[in-house]
């Protein structure tokens, strides 16, 4: 049986430094006869929405009982085609990419795309999420391998409640990628961190989660 729920969403807060609103990400995902398919949408709120910049990825591949297959990654910024792209041919295990006039790169066993990595990590065994480990990300612009390490477990005051979570970070040489998962959520991404090259500092934070049997 697959380790997500056949069908379920969360919505997030945005918020940049110092808990500054600027948006709400949702992320949808349904399973079905054995593929999947993921919608993950940021929309900027208040005067952040004046930059324009709603982001939606959109993946879709096959699951199993040991999670997710990406097989397309689609990115539109403001309702508008980007090259943004994936398509991972695990046949011939070759990544193709739209990016920079198209790319092909060797697709590394594992590989995860920028929506999929977060759900991916709450399929993992609890004994892997406590230990560090790789994990090839697609991202739409980039393909590299992040060394994911277990920070402190920490119980957190988020707006669906106070939760207990496992805390993992992801560096590489320009920014930092942390995740929350929360074992009472099915080890569900309940907030997600990104600090970029400049230093700044993106949160999403769930203030809503349903799962749906």
């Amino acid at each position: 049986m697959p380790c997500l729920s056949p069908k379920g969403h969360i919505i997030y807060t945005v918020t940049f430094g110092k808990r500054f609103t600027v948006g709400r990400a949702t992320l949808l995902w349904e399973i079905s006869q054995g593929r999947y398919r993921l919608s993950n949408v940021t929309e900027a709120l208040g005067l952040a929405s004046l930059f324009g910049d709603e982001i939606a990825q959109y993946s879709e591949g096959r699951v199993n009982a040991s999670g997710l297959i990406p097989e397309k990654l689609r990115t539109v910024r403001d309702g508008e085609a980007t090259d943004e792209n994936a398509r991972l041919d695990w046949k011939q295990m070759i990544l193709h990419m739209d990016h920079d006039g198209g790319q092909q790169h060797p697709l590394l066993p594992g590989t995860q795309d920028l929506s999929t990595f977060a759900f991916q990590l709450g399929c993992f065994p609890e004994a892997v999420l406590r230990q560090s480990f790789t994990m090839p990300i697609v991202t739409g612009k980039k393909y590299k391998s992040y060394r994911l390490k277990p920070q402190k477990t920490v119980t957190l005051e988020l707006p669906i409640g106070r939760l207990h979570t496992l805390h993992l970070k992801a560096r590489d040489t320009s920014s930092t990628t942390e995740v929350w998962l929360s074992p009472e959520k099915h080890w569900l991404p309940v907030k997600i961190r990104f600090t970029n090259k400049k230093g700044y500092v993106f949160e999403q934070a769930a203030k809503e989660l349903v799962t749906e049997s």
